[in-house]
C-alpha cells in the first residue's frame, strides 16, 4: 500500500500564499493539516482550499482555561465541514474529553504527548489500547519504535520534514519581547522571523511559542522503514532553501 502523504501548513502566511497554491494544483496529497501544537495563531481560512483533502485539526501542547473552550469548539466545527476529518492531540486532558463525546475515532494521538508524558513501553501501549487510540503520530525522536508500534496494530503518522526544536515555552517569545499583542490575523513572527545569537552563522528561527533551528528530514531512515509507515507528514517552511528541500523530498515521493 502506497505511503500517504500529509502537507502541514503551520507557516502559511500572504508571503508564500502562491507557493502552497502551486503545490496545491502540481502534486499529488491526501490532506492538510491546520493548526500548529506551538500557537493558537497559526490557522487560515479553510475556504480557501479543496475540501475533498483530507483534514486535521493540529491542537496546541498547552491546553488550560484560557484556550480549552475553544479549541473543543473547533473540533466540533472542523468535524462539520469535513468529512474527512481527524484531530491530533498532544493532551491527555483532551483525550478524555473527546473520549467522554464519543468522538475517540477522530484522535490521532501527537508525538509531544509522548515527548512530555512518557516513553514506548509495553505498558503505555496497553493503556492506549484501552484508551480506544488507534492512530499515533511519531517523530525522529521515537522514530525507532515505530517497528513495535505496527506491531501492536496501531496506524502511524510520521512526521519526515520537521522544523528542528530548540525549545519552546507557554507563553509566545515574541509577545514577551516586543509588548505587543498578537491575533491570527497579524500574527507577530510574521514580522520578525529570527533571533540571531552571538555566533555570526546562527539564527534561531521563531514561531510562536517555540524556537527551532531550521528543518530536520531523516529520509534514509523512513526508506529503511518504509513498509512500518502508513502516512508521512512534511511540514511547510518558511525560508526558500527549506522550501527546496521541502519539494525535493515531495518530488522523491510522487
Amino acid at each position: 500500500m502506497k505511503t500517504k502523504i500529509y502537507i502541514k501548513l503551520t507557516y502559511l502566511s500572504k508571503n508564500n500564499k502562491k507557493e502552497i497554491d502551486s503545490i496545491f494544483s502540481s502534486y499529488e496529497f491526501n490532506g492538510i493539516i491546520y493548526g500548529s501544537e506551538f500557537c493558537d495563531n497559526y490557522t487560515f481560512q479553510l475556504e480557501e482550499f479543496d475540501r475533498k483533502k483530507e483534514l486535521f485539526y493540529n491542537t496546541p501542547i498547552f491546553i488550560t482555561s484560557r484556550n480549552s473552550d475553544q479549541i473543543y469548539q473547533n473540533i466540533v466545527l472542523l468535524n462539520q465541514i469535513s468529512k474527512k476529518f481527524r484531530v491530533i492531540i498532544h493532551d491527555f486532558g483532551l483525550l478524555q474529553e473527546l473520549k467522554l463525546k464519543g468522538m475517540i475515532d477522530l484522535v490521532i494521538l501527537g508525538r509531544f504527548f509522548f515527548n512530555r508524558q512518557f516513553s514506548f513501553n509495553k505498558h503505555l501501549l496497553n493503556m492506549l489500547i484501552g484508551e480506544g487510540i488507534k492512530s499515533i503520530e511519531i517523530d525522529a525522536k521515537n522514530f525507532g519504535k515505530i517497528r513495535v508500534i505496527k506491531q501492536n496494530n496501531f496506524e502511524t503518522f510520521y512526521q519526515l520534514f520537521h522544523s528542528k526544536i530548540v525549545t519552546f515555552a507557554r507563553s509566545c517569545y515574541l509577545r514577551t519581547i516586543t509588548g505587543k499583542d498578537c491575533t491570527p490575523k497579524s500574527r507577530l513572527c510574521e514580522k520578525m522571523n529570527e533571533i540571531k545569537l552571538k555566533n555570526p552563522y546562527i539564527c534561531l528561527d521563531v514561531g510562536g511559542h517555540h524556537l527551532f533551528l531550521g528543518f530536520n528530514q531523516n529520509f534514509n531512515k523512513f526508506l529503511e522503514y518504509q513498509q512500518y509507515c502508513d502516512n508521512v507528514i512534511l511540514e511547510f517552511p518558511k525560508k526558500r532553501a527549506d522550501i527546496d528541500q521541502f519539494l525535493k523530498i515531495l518530488n522523491i515521493l510522487q
